[in-house]
């Protein structure tokens, strides 16, 4: 269980770890600093680790590079990513009010659906983009993780604003 600091309890994000990291993490402040990038594969899925997917990085071909605590991402997201450790694999199940809410993300995505995402962490950096520098005009960092594992052309480069889950303007 992922507590959120908001009086909504702790039960709007559960995470079951898969693999263990190597302790490389953010020591789950990443939120509340804000700006600690985040590099990840994921596979999402609607109503449990055996519904239907409706976004997947690895089909894609690239990881999913984001800014913690920016608003970038869905909020399970944001909480949940900043609890683990690079090379950590876990099954992330978010609850509507902490994925896209009551107003869903048609056509994919229901309102007030239930998640569920294997992530897995490829690396963080902890370096604090100023605002408004090195970022796109959705706030997604333009620059490559320096601690991003996965060796040359792994993906770490920047995601396009319009990413099918993770992006503000997406209802998160």
């Amino acid at each position: 269980v992922v507590g959120d600091g908001a009086g909504r309890g702790s039960c709007g994000v559960m995470k079951m770890k898969m693999v263990v990291g190597d302790g490389a993490g953010l020591g789950g402040d990443a939120v509340s600093k804000g700006g600690c990038g985040a590099t990840v594969h994921y596979t999402g899925r609607l109503d449990g680790p055996q519904g239907p997917v409706f976004d997947c990085s690895r089909t894609k071909g690239r990881p999913f590079s984001f800014l913690l605590g920016t608003g970038a991402v869905i909020e399970g997201w944001d909480r949940g990513v900043a609890t683990m450790e690079a090379g950590e694999r876990a099954i992330l199940t978010i609850k509507g009010d902490y994925g896209y809410g009551v107003r869903g993300h048609p056509p994919k995505i229901p309102p007030s659906a239930t998640l569920c995402f294997d992530v897995e962490v490829l690396g963080f950096t902890r370096a604090v983009v100023e605002e408004g520098v090195g970022m796109d005009q959705g706030g997604q960092s333009q620059a490559e993780p320096a601690c991003c594992s996965g060796g040359a052309g792994a993906g770490c480069d920047d995601h396009a604003p319009n990413h099918d889950h993770a992006h503000q303007e997406h209802g998160v």
